[in-house]
């Protein structure tokens, strides 16, 4: 009450001390004590309104008196520093000085000497606060640091207290930040020599490292600070540390940190060769395999940067495949695993060197042999997968040399990987087939990068293929023949040279195609091995679109033998259809190679060069390749409609898009000139009335709008206006491809950069006139056709908004809008995405030309449409408009479109309510708290529909919204009667949670319970109010929280030793009067027992404690009932006690079973026992309404099986069965 009397004259941090006291934390409590005789006493000395250096004086004579005891009270304690702190902050810097060595001394003392800080962790965290506050203040008065005080506060940096160490590591960071910023490193020397002390401190073996794992989490979170002299230092520290770890979780983070920062952070060589050797000496560990994984990790990176610090020796790389070797030959896989991650980061360093590459393959003759030994078999897929991410580093070396070099450069090197390779391949010539499944991946792996690095003719020299040597009626042909070479040079070959598939894959195609032939026909035929033949041709020329992705030799090869290569590729496109998808696949690779100039900006200098030098022969290659390209896909389109079959199709595809690689290259005249053809040729296959022609035509022509001429745009619009209808198609199919292109074909003229030019469609008149087009064709529009229509306009919305012709928008608003708002309901997503797409752009477009109200009226014209998703998508764009416009629109507008939607408040439609609470939802989100009360009368109409009973969460959640932005009692004026309830629920839940983040989280599971039976008994209250008929909205009961309870019937006893506050002495006289005994009372069963624990106790003379026993006497005992202790079930109650927990989970999983087990019968008894003074023994099962439900399904079924038993199975009886059953009638008979 003082307090709050003098709150008026008293500093600012006393009506703080004071709301955190009244909120509940319990160590502001103890401050707001400690204040209070401090302001107690100074009314007594005649001030009553102290100043905030009185109360810090006062404070610091309560804390030195504090200090002075052995063992001061931790409490206490705590309220002196926050009161000190808190009254030191709030004071000027130049009012502190003269204090500053009191303050200083006090808090060396505490900090050095207290043991309270290590008990109590509110003790420690405000000194630690204290602390803080006296650097900040010293550091702007411009006083010296205390080194020792930033000292003793770093040692609280490794505290075993979480909450402790981070106030340690954000002061020690806050000082940090603050010297740093004015440009002194007095801090961070200071703070970088105590870390190395300390860890210096823990490189002993018995020191623990947890402190350890502490300490570098700061100093990975503040390394910024500290200068290289620092971190090498700390680096060097951390290799006496690792000297003596041992496989824990700590020396697991320890590895891990130094993996982490010895990516960023470049160490000095000496220190590198330290950390080497001491990460080089942890053994592989089996129990902790993650222990080892953290070791790799942080070798390879200390490996990699010894190489990279051209200490690349032969010592260092045969240490490493050393140890790389020692867990290969580990049995678990995990350790595998880590040897070949290890083998892969010291690898990794030739990406970034010429000459570690080097270095790496000139030795790789020794520690290849070791990697690949047959008996580190079950090791081959880490160690191929390490050597195949060497030879991908390699590659990217090989794609930074110049054009011209490339040939020589790849030479030399293979010369120094013939040994490497020659290893490798000799696992695959020495291991049975059926061992090369486990590895056979990786395999393909590393030979794939072989050949992307040397080429497929050089890898291929050390492993001859002979695919046609050998027969394939031979059982060891695959070993023989080495036909494995052909996946792996699909997935290998690149930036290679394409004389290599014209000089050797065709020829041996051409052998191989003579043997299937020989296989065919005459005497030898096997039609099973000619198909086998016929299998590896086909994959033999699917090796083509992999040697076309940037060739180095394209204009050569095209060249050589006067166009073989060409001529081969023209005829297999014309006469073998099965391979049209392969051959079109490489020529479209062929073109993608040669990208534009803007393109080439952050790709490798090779890939740069090849793309400008195949540009040239790309154009001289379109002259001649277009032509067949164009007469191929007439051939294609001429074969009739129901014999187009999928390969067909794809063929088709391919050609297509072969022409549309080749299009951006071929010469504009000769484009021009195809396209007048093909025009020609529809027309002419119209009249006839071959339409399968003209779609085949209209497909070609569609494909070439992008890349023709604006003089030919007329054209185009003319020749596919006419298909938009359909033309005169009788079978619908041919309508729907007809419309399909012409759509497709409308997009690209939209679509074109020249489009808004005026010459072509950017004027007011030819935008109406494109625009008459598509809503001509609306109405003949087939469903299959849809997507492509609601393209085309899209594209056309886009050019609207790009050309900004404002006029040209309001005279189309009546067709365009209620168009797109049908489509946003179609069944198709692409549908109704191209719909939503256009209707945004379209009032983004509205909005911005102040055509808002046009635009507006026109969608709620939508409202009163005859059909309910017309008006459902109305609802949903003018809900979309208010939120995604809602800084834009007037405010005018926005209050006419909310009163306006809500005459729908009584439709009946189920997708129309959604629509409608989602509407109210986005209006309690933009809407102003005026235009919300307005409209609430007329919008919680809404919530009273059948309809909203299908959308429960959604009307919550509108609830909830409107609570936060409009009163309650406002809301409650205009509620329905029947949802007041509902109202109130979810009143009551934000009450509870904003009353939750404001309230201290309970320390102790008794505070939990506390306030768990808070929360119950306000829900009990309140159940009169939450009781309603309208349960079909929403559940009133609220979800608790599951606590492990005690059961009721357990009972626990605590018993406490107390004398005073002195530490007890069991061998005195008086020891057993401290001895307090107390039993929870059980809540069903009201047992008191109390009893006088002094009496029959006695001490003896050696000290201890002796218990007489208590005379028993049954009658006595009787006599009481109040006395007698139930004694706990036997184990032969555990039976009991577990079916009541069964039924208990089966009730509430489940339907309510009930007459099972009280009309149960005995062992002999069949069939249920009547009981006397019981129901009839039926069953039943009263059903729950919530398992009805689909998701509920198994639970239901469950709590039915309890009733239910499942059927016997019954068969045919055995003989046996038979033979017993004919033997027992016998017996009968005789009786």
């Amino acid at each position: 009450s003082f307090i709050v009397f003098a709150a008026m004259a008293l500093p600012l941090f006393v009506a703080e001390i004071e709301e955190k006291a009244a909120v509940g934390r319990p160590v502001f409590r103890r401050a707001e004590a400690v204040l209070g005789a401090i302001l107690e006493s100074k009314k007594n000395e005649g001030v009553s309104a102290p100043t905030a250096e009185q109360i810090m004086t006062a404070a610091l004579s309560a804390l030195d008196v504090a200090l002075r005891k052995t063992d001061p009270d931790a409490s206490s304690l705590t309220g002196m520093l926050i009161v000190a702190q808190m009254s030191l902050r709030d004071q000027e810097p130049e009012d502190v000085a003269e204090r500053s060595t009191e303050i200083l001394a006090m808090l060396l003392r505490l900090l050095e000497g207290c043991a309270v800080l290590k008990q109590s962790e509110p003790a420690a965290r405000s000194a630690l606060h204290m602390a803080g506050s006296y650097l900040g203040m010293a550091l702007e008065r411009g006083v010296a640091l205390s080194r020792k005080l930033l000292t003793l506060v770093i040692r609280f940096v490794v505290d075993n207290r979480t909450r402790v160490r981070s106030t340690a590591a954000h002061v020690v960071g806050h000082c940090l930040d603050e010297y740093k910023t004015r440009g002194d490193s007095v801090a961070s020397d200071c703070v970088a020599t105590e870390v190395v002390r300390m860890l210096r401190v823990a490189a002993t073996p018995q020191a623990e490292l947890q402190p350890v794992t502490h300490l570098l989490r700061f100093v990975h979170g503040h390394r910024q600070h500290f200068r290289e002299e620092h971190q090498n230092a700390i680096f060097l520290s951390l290799a006496a540390v690792l000297k003596f770890a041992h496989p824990s979780q700590p020396a697991i983070f320890i590895l891990s940190s130094l993996g982490e920062v010895g990516k960023s952070v470049k160490v000095p060589p000496k220190t590198l060769q330290q950390l080497f050797v001491a990460l080089i000496a942890i053994k592989p560990c089996e129990a902790l395999p993650q222990y080892s994984s953290a070791a790799v990790s942080a070798t390879g990176t200390i490996v990699a940067q010894m190489l990279l610090s051209e200490q690349a020796t032969k010592e260092l790389l045969s240490q490493v495949v050393l140890k790389v070797v020692e867990y290969l030959q580990c049995a678990d896989l995990p350790l595998r695993v880590a040897g070949g991650n290890l083998c892969a980061a010291a690898f990794a360093a030739c990406s970034h060197s010429e000459v570690v590459a080097r270095t790496i393959l000139q030795g790789a003759d020794k520690w290849a042999k070791m990697l690949l030994d047959f008996r580190l078999k079950s090791s081959y897929p880490n160690t191929l997968g390490a050597i195949g991410a060497l030879l991908g580093h390699v590659d990217d070396l090989r794609t930074k040399q110049p054009l011209a070099q490339v040939e020589a450069w790849t030479e030399e090197v293979f010369q120094c990987a013939i040994p490497l390779l020659k290893e490798v391949l000799s696992i695959q010539e020495g291991v049975r087939i059926r061992d090369r499944a486990s590895y056979a991946e990786k395999f393909g792996f590393c030979m794939g990068a072989a050949i992307r690095v040397f080429g497929p003719a050089r890898v291929r020299s050390l492993a001859p293929m002979k695919l046609a040597d050998f027969s394939l009626e031979s059982l060891t042909f695959e070993q023989d023949a080495r036909s494995w070479w052909v996946p792996i040079l699909k997935q290998g070959v690149r930036r290679c040279s394409l004389t290599d598939f014209s000089g050797f894959i065709l020829p041996l195609a051409g052998r191989l195609r003579a043997a299937q032939k020989k296989y065919s026909e005459g005497p030898q035929a096997n039609l099973t091995v000619a198909k086998r033949y016929e299998a590896i041709v086909t994959q033999l020329w699917g090796l083509f679109p992999s040697y076309c992705m940037e060739p180095l030799d394209m204009e050569e090869a095209l060249k050589a033998d006067g166009g073989k290569l060409l001529s081969q590729l023209l005829a297999v496109l014309f006469k073998e259809p099965n391979l049209r998808v392969t051959v079109c696949t490489g020529l479209t690779f062929l073109c993608r190679s040669s990208p534009p100039e803007d393109e080439l900006e952050d790709v490798p200098p090779l890939v740069a060069e090849l793309a400008r030098k195949n540009r040239d022969s790309l154009r001289r290659l379109a002259a001649k390749v277009v032509p067949d390209l164009f007469t191929l896909s007439i051939k294609i389109g001429e074969v009739p409609q129901n014999e187009i079959t999928s390969a067909i199709a794809a063929s088709m595809q391919a050609v297509l898009a072969t022409l549309k690689a080749f299009a951006p290259v071929c010469e504009p005249k000769v484009l021009a000139g195809f396209f007048d053809t093909i025009v020609k040729r529809m027309l002419q296959s119209d009249q006839a009335g071959d339409l399968p022609t003209v779609i085949s035509l209209s497909e070609l022509a569609s494909a070439l709008l992008p890349f023709i001429g604006d003089d030919q745009l007329d054209l185009a619009a003319r020749v596919f206006t006419p298909l938009l209808a359909g033309t005169n198609a009788a079978e619908k199919s041919h309508r729907q491809a007809l419309q399909k292109t012409a759509y497709r074909a409308m997009a690209s003229l939209v679509e074109r950069p020249s489009a808004k030019l005026p010459i072509n469609l950017g004027t007011t008149e030819k935008m109406m006139a494109f625009w008459g087009i598509l809503a001509d064709a609306r109405q003949t529009c087939e469903p299959g056709a849809l997507k492509q229509r609601f393209k085309a306009l899209k594209c056309f919305v886009h050019l609207l908004e790009e050309v900004g012709c404002a006029t040209a928008i309001a005279p189309i608003f009546a067709t365009l809008v209620p168009e797109l708002l049908l489509g946003s309901r179609q069944v198709g997503g692409a549908v109704r995405k191209g719909a939503w797409n256009g209707l945004q752009t379209l009032a983004k477009l509205c909005v911005d030309s102040e055509l808002q109200m046009q635009f507006a009226t026109t969608l709620c014209a939508g409202l009163a449409g005859l059909q309910a998703p017309m008006r459902a998508a109305a609802v949903d764009a003018l809900a979309r408009l208010l939120y995604e416009h809602k800084g834009t629109l007037s405010e005018m507008l926005r209050r006419e479109i909310s009163a306006t939607v809500f005459v729908l408040a009584e439709d009946t439609d189920k997708q129309v309510i959604k629509t409608l609470l989602g509407f109210l939802h986005v209006l309690a989100s933009v809407c102003s708290d005026d235009d919300l009360a307005a409209v609430l009368p007329t919008a919680i109409r809404v919530i009273g529909t059948e309809a909203a009973n299908s959308f429960r969460p959604l009307v919550r959640k509108c609830i909830d919204k409107m609570l936060r932005r409009v009163p309650y009692d406002m809301l409650r004026d205009v509620w329905p009667e029947e949802h007041v309830p509902l109202l109130n629920y979810v009143q009551r839940m934000q009450e509870r949670k904003a009353r939750r983040k404001f309230l201290p989280k309970p320390e102790t599971f008794d505070d939990l319970i506390e306030e768990d039976r808070a929360e119950e008994a306000e829900d009990s209250e309140q159940s009169v109010d939450a009781e309603s008929d309208d349960d079909r909205l929403v559940s009133r009961k609220p979800i608790k929280r599951r606590v492990g309870k005690k059961s009721k019937r357990e009972e626990t006893t605590t018993t406490m030793i107390t004398e005073g506050e002195e530490v007890l002495d069991f061998r005195s006289a008086g020891a057993s009067q401290s001895v307090v005994s107390t039993t929870r009372k059980a809540k069903r069963r009201k047992v008191e027992a109390t009893s006088n624990l002094s009496d029959g106790v006695s001490v003896d003379a050696a000290g201890k404690i002796v218990v007489d026993e208590a005379p028993t006497d049954d009658d006595e005992s009787a006599d009481d009932p109040d006395d007698i202790i139930p004694a706990k079930k036997a184990l032969a109650g555990l039976k009991s006690i577990r079916q009541m927990k069964q039924n208990k989970a089966l009730r509430k999983k489940g339907h309510a079973i009930s007459g099972m087990k009280q009309f149960k019968g005995g062992k002999k008894a069949r069939g249920d026992a009547i009981r006397k003074a019981k129901m009839e023994p039926f069953a039943y099962v009263k059903l729950k309404r919530s398992l009805t439900a689909e998701k509920k399904k198994a639970h239901s079924m469950a709590s039915f099986s309890a009733v239910v038993g499942k059927q016997r199975k019954r068969g045919k009886p055995t003989r046996a069965a038979r033979h017993a059953r004919v033997k027992h009638s016998s017996k009968v008979k005789v009786k």
